[in-house]
């Protein structure tokens, strides 16, 4: 039996990255464009700056002591809502483990416990249908682009909700 868990980013964590920005599916669904070469001092950089953007969690997604993909939650908090964008990325290794929607579900969970989001929003190209899949099982909902409050809008992107279950609509009256 195995398992995987969400933990922060470690320094020792950027030869992982650059074995797995290698791989053309990994790099594709990079949250950022790696710089190509992708070297140990780029891996090292962007470590740091996940541990130092106040904006965002970033974490990485650990199998067997391997960082091998990342979950993240970009802020966008207003006076009006208080949500994040979901991203993760998944090293090949374990695309199709069903552990992966058990991590997604947790992340979305404590997200929605500790930081006291309203809703979560998250988007995969239309092509992509284990993305599709994943993010159906871990409870978010297709919804139209319109609702992403996102301008720069593509119609080769599918975008999805989750609201968190604990919210409470008031009535202005």
């Amino acid at each position: 039996m195995h398992s995987l868990t969400i933990r922060p980013w470690e320094d020792g964590d950027a030869q992982m990255l650059i074995k797995y920005g290698r791989e053309s599916d990994y790099r594709k669904n990079f949250p950022i464009k790696l710089s190509s070469p992708f070297t140990l001092d780029h891996a090292l950089e962007l470590i740091t700056d996940w541990k130092l953007k106040d904006n965002k969690m970033n974490r990485a997604i650990d199998f067997l002591g391997d960082a091998v993909g990342g979950v993240s939650l970009n802020f966008n908090l207003t006076d009006q809502y208080r949500e994040a964008k979901f991203t993760y990325w998944l090293a090949a290794t374990i695309w199709g483990d069903p552990l992966v929607k058990q991590v997604m579900k947790l992340f979305i969970k404590l997200s929605f416990e500790h930081l006291k989001l309203d809703r979560i929003i998250a988007q995969h190209d239309k092509k992509d249908r284990r993305s599709q899949k994943y993010f159906i099982s871990a409870g978010f909902r297709p919804i139209k682009p319109d609702l992403t409050g996102n301008l720069n809008l593509d119609s080769s992107i599918q975008y999805y909700e989750i609201l968190n279950p604990n919210l409470t609509i008031k009535n202005k009256d």
